[in-house]
């Protein structure tokens, strides 16, 4: 399971759990827990966005 600190906007937050990345954001926790296919999604968008790929890969 993955958390996320709730620093951003609402709408973004409440948009991301619309689309079943993350679990009810409402609350006075300060951070947002990430749904099976939020996590699968952010691991995917931080590998594409920020490795190298292998030159195997290419």
């Amino acid at each position: 399971m993955g958390h996320a600190w709730k620093q951003v906007d609402w709408s973004i937050t409440n948009r991301l759990h619309e689309k079943g990345y993350l679990h009810n954001p409402v609350g006075k926790s300060k951070s947002v827990t990430l749904t099976e296919e939020g996590l699968a999604k952010s691991e995917a968008l931080f590998k594409a966005l920020f490795t190298k790929a292998d030159e195997s890969e290419k």
